[in-house]
């Protein structure tokens, strides 16, 4: 797994998680506090930074997901999930 950081021609920071593959998996665009995450299959969501620290690490736990995840019954910040491999991407806290 990889993640790229670059610039957009509008001077916004975007992040780019590729599988082994180098397929693109998700990418997020931070525009001030906003950031929009786009999965594979071209779903946005858009969410609050909240000045999270880390946003490579942020991606990574996008592209690789923990594969083994006590269940637990609440309902998480943002979940995705993929249709063609069955991954599920759970997100319970922005920082």
């Amino acid at each position: 797994m990889i993640v790229w950081v670059n610039k957009t021609e509008s001077g916004q920071t975007e992040l780019k998680g590729y599988n082994k593959s180098m397929q693109v998996i998700t990418s997020m665009v931070e525009s001030g506090d906003d950031w929009t995450i786009t999965s594979r299959s071209g779903e946005q969501y858009q969410m609050k930074g909240a000045g999270c620290p880390d946003p490579i690490e942020f991606i990574f736990k996008l592209i690789s997901p923990r594969k083994k995840m006590e269940i637990d019954d609440s309902v998480p910040y943002l979940r995705f999930q993929s249709n063609t491999t069955g991954e599920l991407w759970e997100v319970w806290g922005v920082r």
